[in-house]
């Protein structure tokens, strides 16, 4: 364990009551750590994420989980646990989602039942439709950043992780983010999921990733299908 990680691990402990097991290296775009522990007043697993933005992507993702915090119980949205956006190892705590995500799963070739393609399909209308009356653009909404839960009797769950480069459009005033500006990943956001380079709409991004699903998801899931084409372009952001 190097000095860092290990004033890292004392901070979380001291503050938040959050003890690590253990950490991810560096693997995402900004070079965040990334941590697994237990939380302790509510004896919860946490992941949490050590920004490298200076803070403030973990003021974006806080801000946007709160908003979205009334539609947690849908388990849609990751529980934010804690956060620290100012401080000197400034991070969010969530937590801690089973599962894998739906990279993970189209990786595995798995042949899911029909029932399970359409759940899939409904529960990305609605986690759609929630973004849009929230004012919200999450705009990297790709397989690897929903987390993909299967329970008893096929039950499944799909949560939409990853809020740190979201946008909130007026009237929450939660603009462009300095870092992504000042650097080049601003394009990479969505990337093969989104209408143009710098252009992005959930709805299309939902809409491609229904089709890898389930390439017949029109006409097999067509009340769940229209209602996410209906939000096609109906609801963008375009940065100039």
């Amino acid at each position: 364990m190097s000095r860092k990680e290990r004033l890292i691990y004392e901070h979380l402990k001291e503050n938040y009551g959050i003890t690590v097991f253990f950490a991810y290296k560096p693997f995402d775009r900004i070079s965040n750590y990334f941590f697994i522990g237990m939380e302790a007043a509510r004896k919860k697993l946490v992941f949490v994420k050590l920004d490298r933005t200076g803070g403030e992507a973990s003021a974006r993702e806080a801000a946007l989980l709160q908003l979205l915090q009334p539609h947690t119980g849908s388990g849609y949205f990751p529980n934010l646990i804690a956060y620290d956006a100012e401080g000197r190892y400034p991070f969010v705590a969530l937590e801690f989602i089973e599962g894998i995500s739906l990279a993970q799963l189209m990786a595995q070739r798995r042949s899911l039942p029909s029932k399970q393609k359409q759940e899939m399909v409904r529960q990305m209308a609605e986690i759609s439709t929630i973004l849009r009356q929230a004012n919200v653009i999450h705009r990297d909404i790709r397989p690897a950043n929903i987390m993909f839960q299967s329970g008893e009797a096929g039950k499944l769950q799909l949560t939409l992780i990853d809020f740190g480069f979201s946008l909130g459009l007026a009237p929450l005033d939660l603009p462009e983010l300095p870092f992504l500006i000042a650097g080049e990943l601003l394009p990479t956001l969505g990337d093969g999921y989104k209408p143009d380079d710098l252009t992005w709409d959930d709805a299309y991004s939902f809409l491609i990733i229904a089709h890898m699903i389930d390439a017949d998801c029109y006409w097999r899931s067509p009340d769940k299908y229209a209602k996410l084409l209906s939000q096609l372009n109906t609801f963008r952001y375009s940065h100039t």
